[in-house]
Order: structure tokens, then C-alpha cells, then sequence
């Protein structure tokens, strides 16, 4: 980290300190990473921070985004892109800590397959 020191604080890379930083990266999540730093940050697409965190599109607002063409299929709306670290600090503020939102993801996938067991135990007494 920088030392915080007056100047350097608002126009440098918060990890190394260097005078280069990604204004795409300051304006889309309020982070200060040059470009080599920024390499060590993950990405999180918006359907991804949903699923494995279980979050809503309401606990995202608020967060910061990039927004990419979708590299799948060029007609479909654009990627939301999240920084992970943000998205796990929210889920956190949710649910207590990362653990509470993986057993619930857990739970729900759980429960998921006992409805579709039940539903196919219905359909085979049914035929």
C-alpha cells in the first residue's frame, strides 16, 4: 500500500504506490490499481456474484462495474463485470461471512434436487 501521505494517496496506485493507474478502474469501482496491479484483482461476472454468493440484483447496486460486450454471443446484452473483493465484502455485510453464504447456496441447490426428485417420484406413480 502507498503511505498515505498526501499526495500520492489521490493520484497513485494503492498497492505499489506507482504514479500509472487504470482511470477506467477508478471510475468504475473507486480503486486506484496501476495496470500490473490490477492483474492480481479478479473479475466477477453479474450472474456469477448472484449464484455463488447468493445475491440479489438489489445487493449489487451500489457497486461498482465494468461493462464488456459478451464475448459468448455479440447480440446479447453486455457483461456487468464486478470486483470480486467487492462483491465477497457485500455478501459478507449480508450474510456475516463467506461460509453463511456458501451453506445457503448449498441449501437451495438441496433443496432444488429434493423438489425434482419428489416431481419425478410424482410423474413414475402417475404413469
Amino acid at each position: 500500500m502507498a503511505d498515505g501521505g498526501g499526495f500520492c494517496q489521490a493520484s497513485c496506485c494503492e498497492s505499489c504506490g506507482s504514479l500509472s493507474f487504470s482511470s477506467e478502474w477508478m471510475q468504475a469501482f473507486g480503486v486506484a490499481l496501476c495496470h500490473q496491479c490490477k492483474r492480481g484483482e479478479a473479475l466477477i461476472s453479474k450472474g456469477n456474484a448472484m449464484t455463488l454468493y447468493c445475491l440479489t440484483e438489489k445487493d449489487l447496486r451500489g457497486l461498482g462495474c465494468l461493462t464488456k460486450e459478451n464475448p459468448q454471443k455479440k447480440n446479447w446484452s453486455a457483461m456487468k463485470l464486478y470486483l470480486r473483493a467487492q462483491v465477497e465484502e457485500r455478501a459478507r455485510r449480508k450474510y456475516g461471512d463467506l461460509e453463511a453464504a456458501r451453506q445457503l447456496r448449498h441449501d437451495k441447490a438441496q433443496a432444488k434436487a429434493q423438489g425434482w426428485l419428489a416431481k419425478r417420484a410424482r410423474a413414475a406413480d402417475g404413469e
